[in-house]
């Protein structure tokens, strides 16, 4: 007996959440991307928000203390992003959050959501960048950049 396609497309994706755990692209415990599959993840979704000349923003979020409890922040950051935006682990329980659709001042203020959601409980910085025509590596070197100097400005401050 043929099954029919509703059935045979949910067992298909079924498989294929398992199979991206297996392989080490998805984080089994937060549903986000690996850091191994961020190259290429991101190279893909830039590619395509250049190629559809969308709007788009990447967050590098990075812990300052200690004393993170990665559960926690990733059931912030699946609040306080929409279904369309792409997060993966960045190194060190760092994450790089993809906005499609939005500009530099909405990055902010899902940031701001953010900040105000941890309060005092963690120290946290970011960084934003517009995304462009670059690749990943290139997107990666400027957030990178960018938390370097937040974290000299706030020490100075």
């Amino acid at each position: 007996m043929k099954k029919s396609p509703a059935v045979a497309g949910k067992f298909y994706t079924e498989n294929k959440d398992e199979l991206l755990k297996q392989l080490d692209i998805i984080n089994p415990e937060t549903g986000f991307y690996t850091y191994n599959a961020t190259e290429i993840v991101f190279n893909n979704e830039i590619k395509n928000l250049v190629e559809t000349k969308t709007d788009g923003v990447m967050l590098y979020i990075k812990p300052l203390s200690a004393n993170l409890n990665i559960d926690y922040i990733a059931n912030l950051l699946k609040k306080s992003t929409r279904t369309s935006d792409v997060i993966a682990h960045g190194e060190t329980n760092s994450f790089f959050v993809l906005l499609p659709n939005t500009s530099l001042d909405g990055a902010m203020c899902v940031w701001n959501k953010i900040k105000k959601a941890i309060g005092e409980k963690y120290d946290l910085t970011a960084s934003a960048y517009s995304i462009t025509t670059e690749d990943f590596k290139t997107v990666k070197a400027a957030l990178l950049g960018g938390i370097e100097q937040a974290q000299v400005t706030e020490n100075n401050i």
